[in-house]
């Protein structure tokens, strides 16, 4: 049986967690606005293959790849 302080850990990392992925979400829908549906938002170069524009990809494989380690790493 979970005694008060497991019960508080438990809801104050639930809380961390929706905070973490409610800013993520917001970041997001701000690169997607600046996204002209040819470029990169991050570096401005086209982004290449045209399947990645369909895929709903708005950043080029070099910087999603960036991205994507910086998201692993924390930084």
């Amino acid at each position: 049986m979970a005694d008060i302080i497991d019960n508080a850990n438990d809801l104050a990392d639930l809380h961390l967690t929706t905070s973490l992925k409610n800013h993520e979400a917001k970041k997001v829908d701000a690169a997607a606005q600046k996204f002209d549906g040819t470029h990169c938002v991050d570096c401005e170069e086209e982004v290449y293959p045209p399947a990645r524009k369909q895929l709903g990809y708005i950043r080029c494989i070099d910087c999603e790849t960036v991205r994507e380690l910086r998201q692993r790493t924390g930084r």
